[in-house]
C-alpha cells in the first residue's frame, strides 16, 4: 500500500513539473536505414527526440524505398512527428495585457 502512495505522489510530481500546453504542434520529417523500415522510424523517432520535448506521438506518412540494380539500398519514411508545446506564463500574461490594450481602446473610443 505504501508503495502505492510513493509511486501516485511520484507521479502527480512529475505531472506538475511538466507544465505543457494542451496544444500539439505537429512536424514531418524524413528518415531513412539501410537495414529496415522499422529500423528508419526508430531512428527518426530518436533523432526528433533529441532536439524536441513531449513528444506525443508519431504517424507514417509514406513509406518508399531506394533500389539500385534490382537491389533495395535504402528504406525511407515520411513521419509525422506530434509534440506538445510548454507552457509559457509569459504567453499568459502577455495574453492578459493584450485584453488590457483592448480595454484602453474602448474606453477611449467611449469618450470620443
Amino acid at each position: 500500500m505504501l508503495g502505492s502512495l510513493t509511486k501516485d505522489k511520484e507521479e502527480k510530481e512529475a505531472r506538475v513539473e511538466t507544465q505543457v500546453s494542451p496544444v500539439v504542434k505537429v512536424i514531418e520529417i524524413i528518415a531513412t536505414s539501410e537495414t529496415s523500415f522499422d529500423d528508419a522510424i526508430r531512428k527518426g523517432v530518436r533523432t526528433a527526440a533529441s532536439s524536441l520535448r513531449n513528444i506525443t506521438g508519431a504517424d507514417v506518412k509514406h513509406m518508399t524505398l531506394a533500389v539500385k540494380d534490382g537491389k533495395v539500398t535504402e528504406y525511407r519514411v515520411d513521419l509525422k512527428i506530434a509534440f506538445a508545446l510548454d507552457k509559457d506564463d509569459k504567453d499568459d500574461k502577455d495574453d492578459k495585457d493584450d485584453k488590457d490594450d483592448k480595454d484602453d481602446k474602448d474606453d477611449k473610443d467611449d469618450k470620443d
